[in-house]
């Protein structure tokens, strides 16, 4: 049975790759809508929302670590700097650089998910367009009806130009 360190390092290093997973995941969604293979999605979103639910179990089990981790170094109220520093040498270390590659990889997959946020947010943008368009059936769409783009220069706006820089 590993050390409470020991576990604490190897639950960062899990999550870590389930998050690192979830960015290539996000990766692949963004060429699958930059691509308009919107048949793909449902595939793509299945297999995030599963390494999602995965998550859930690894955070139990590193809270768990770091509370036994805390309790053998007699830390009442721990933060992770502390059972870092207070860590057997070598156990310490791998836990920092675990901890280290799991926010890493987080922020990975926050920045992909910003970029696809834009990109399926002017995707929708486009298909309002559209069908305001097929509505009126051509005529010039008044200004309330066109579609507006989140952080672009108020000039722009309504004008069925879209920032299609993610």
């Amino acid at each position: 049975m590993p050390s409470p360190f020991e576990a604490l390092a190897e639950a960062f290093q899990k999550e870590a790759a389930r998050y690192r997973e979830l960015a290539r995941l996000g990766e692949e969604q963004k060429t699958i809508l930059v691509a308009g293979r919107m048949g793909d999605l449902p595939a793509n979103v299945k297999c995030q929302e599963r390494e999602m639910f995965a998550l859930g179990p690894l955070a139990d089990e590193r809270k768990k670590a770091f509370e036994a981790a805390a309790l053998q170094l007699r830390l009442s109220k721990p933060t992770l700097a502390e059972v870092v520093e207070k860590s057997p040498a070598p156990l310490g270390e791998a836990i920092r650089s675990a901890a280290r590659d799991a926010v890493e990889a987080a922020r990975s997959l926050e920045l992909s998910n910003r970029g696809n946020e834009k990109l399926i947010a002017n995707a929708l943008a486009y298909v309002n367009f559209t069908l305001e368009t097929l509505k009126g059936n051509g005529k010039k769409l008044p200004s309330s009806l066109r579609p507006t783009m989140p952080n672009a220069a108020p000039e722009t706006q309504g004008t069925g130009s879209f920032n299609r820089v993610v």
